[in-house]
């Protein structure tokens, strides 16, 4: 049988090596070119782009792929005070954002005719950039963000999937109509495929996809004591680090904020920001504040490193601080690898990943006094530190491994292609 050709639609426009762009270099990288052939289309150049090339992958740049802007302020996760401002918008108890009575139904009717109308318009301009002799769409993105793709999919005669990276929100009416067109909906939890199948019944076709660490090739080339050597933390201080791209939803600010009590409980730390700044604006914010609470020495910027492995490896703990829910996090399971133990929010993928806190440490989203208050008592109790880390290691190699993420989708692709035979 001949190998299948596969199209990997990248539309982010997005300048940043991270999330969804990262899990898909990551697939490209392990598939199995004698069973399928992988092309990818890119909104934009990026260092990703660089990574595919040297993967010998075939790829494109279309700045066409980034989704005309739509309902972007209903759609953008809001903070807490915004939320209180929208009249049919609310915050759920796990953090997702959900809208009801009439503002539900506007978003419902003009989802549809958006997908009937102009989404149908512009499939028919996308169209050219796929190539007549591909077997497969794989879209990159959420549904509920690319409905375009399904036209694109149905005029090109072929099957087409979608990877639900984003919170999976209760997505508009349309959503149900296109999921079940899609051959898969590659989810990234269980309650994401649940949320799928409550939503779209049982002709839908979810399937559980969690993104994976080579546990073969993600590991610290250096020691923990070379790398607390080049940042010059002092003897007897506790190494931190967070490490996200700074920008407000990631939650850089509860840093600062933590790192405050933590010095006023008289604990011995330097906590470590390491990611390419994304918003200026934000980290202009967090730097002025770094100041006025005088804790330049315990606070500093790495900017992005190309070493990350090495300071995961190295520090005492790794934190994320998003303050929206994270659809999944790799820089969680990423340092469950290196065997650092993790303390993450109690929203979105974060518990599931932490096994509800058996492998890491979970404190109240948004709340910087009990993120301080979870760190202090790791950081007080080396056997817990030690016991999170055993059963981090062990979960992230049962459940969190890349060479098994790419083995699924293998599966899936197989199985797509024996029901159309």
């Amino acid at each position: 049988m001949r190998p299948r050709k596969v199209l990997f639609i990248e539309t982010s426009p997005d300048p940043s090596f991270g999330g969804s762009k990262r899990v898909l270099v990551n697939l490209l990288g392990l598939l199995d070119r004698n069973r399928f052939v992988p092309r990818v289309l890119f909104a934009r150049e990026g260092a990703f782009v660089d990574a595919v090339r040297h993967l010998g992958v075939e790829f494109e740049i279309e700045p066409t792929l980034v989704p005309p802007a739509r309902r972007s302020r209903l759609e953008r996760p809001a903070s807490e005070d915004t939320i209180r401002k929208r009249v049919g918008v609310r915050r759920r108890a796990d953090g997702e954002i959900e809208r009801t009575g009439f503002r539900e139904t506007v978003r419902n009717v003009r989802s549809t005719l958006h997908y009937q109308l102009r989404d149908r318009q512009r499939a028919n301009q996308l169209l050219r950039r796929v190539p007549a002799d591909i077997d497969l769409l794989h879209v990159n993105s959420p549904m509920h963000q690319q409905f375009v793709w399904a036209h694109v999919a149905r005029s090109r005669g072929v099957p087409f999937v979608t990877h639900e990276h984003g919170i999976w929100r209760r997505p508009p009416s349309a959503f149900r109509a296109v999921a079940r067109e899609a051959a898969a909906l590659f989810c990234l939890t269980e309650d994401r495929v649940e949320s799928v199948r409550q939503f779209c019944g049982e002709r839908a076709r979810p399937v559980l996809l969690p993104n994976g660490v080579d546990l073969l090739t993600f590991r610290a080339e250096r020691t923990a004591a070379d790398v607390r050597s080049e940042l010059a933390i002092p003897d007897g201080s506790r190494l931190l680090i967070t490490s996200s791209h700074i920008q407000r939803w990631k939650g850089q600010n509860l840093v600062v904020e933590a790192a405050k009590q933590l010095a006023d409980a008289g604990v011995s730390f330097v906590w470590v920001l390491c990611g390419r700044i994304l918003e200026p604006d934000f980290e202009a914010e967090l730097r002025g504040e770094i100041e006025r609470l005088d804790l330049g020495e315990r606070v500093r910027f790495l900017g992005e490193r190309s070493d990350v492995p090495d300071l995961l490896g190295a520090a005492d703990v790794s934190i994320h601080t998003a303050v929206e829910p994270e659809p999944f996090g790799m820089v969680v399971i990423e340092s469950m690898a290196v065997g650092t133990p993790v303390v993450g929010p109690r929203e979105g993928a974060i518990p599931s990943i932490l096994a509800d806190g058996a492998a890491g440490g979970l404190y109240e989203p948004r709340d910087a006094s009990d993120l301080a208050r979870e760190l202090e008592r790791l950081l007080r109790d080396d056997a817990a530190r030690e016991q999170v880390s055993t059963t981090a290691s062990a979960r992230v190699e049962s459940t969190y491994s890349l060479r098994e993420q790419v083995r699924r989708l293998e599966a899936t692709y197989d199985e797509i292609f024996a029901r159309l035979a």
